[in-house]
């Protein structure tokens, strides 16, 4: 599982010469790219997110896939590209009922980022 782009927080190393952090929690997830090898796990991930939303009749966003997925990220190989090269366009967010923009999230420096 590989990141284009996130709100990366904690990563457990940095490889500079080929832009990877090993993420250990991350949100905004909005570009990726799967592994054959983990497409049955992620699909897997995204439907028991789906049920634990709406598990109480109420919406959950601790429940929402970006969330719900952080514990996978430490046990399994889950990296983000570093620099981003994809970030979430500013916009109308349903979950926030908003409009926001978190292009800053996509685009800070690797000093803010927890480096284990």
């Amino acid at each position: 599982m590989a990141f284009l782009g996130g709100n990366y927080y904690y990563a457990s190393s940095h490889e500079p010469d080929n832009f990877l952090l090993k993420l250990k929690f991350s949100f905004c997830a909005n570009a990726y790219i799967v592994n054959k090898n983990y497409a049955e796990k992620m699909l897997e991930i995204l439907n028991e997110s789906i049920e634990a939303i709406t598990a109480n009749g109420d919406f959950d966003e601790s429940k929402t896939v970006d969330s719900y997925w952080c514990k996978y990220m430490e046990k399994d190989s889950w990296f983000g590209l570093y620099p981003c090269i994809a970030y979430q366009k500013k916009g109308y967010s349903n979950i926030r009922m908003g409009t926001l923009d978190y292009e800053y999230l996509f685009n800070k420096p690797l000093s803010d980022i927890q480096i284990f």
